[in-house]
């Protein structure tokens, strides 16, 4: 959707939830950008949250 796109272009956040292994949710603020007409999460491969799953 264009408008999603347009709201997505340049420096935001966005709130991302994912439900954990017990059914807890767990919502995590992460910077999103467009990259080739598509929104891009950006996450740090590097960091101990993502190296753990």
């Amino acid at each position: 959707m264009p408008e999603t796109e347009e709201l997505a272009t340049g420096k935001n956040f966005a709130a991302v939830t994912t439900v954990l292994s017990g059914g807890r949710l767990q919502t995590q603020m992460i910077w999103v950008h467009v990259e080739n007409g598509e929104i891009v999460l950006n996450t740090e491969t590097h960091r101990a949250e993502s190296a753990a799953r």
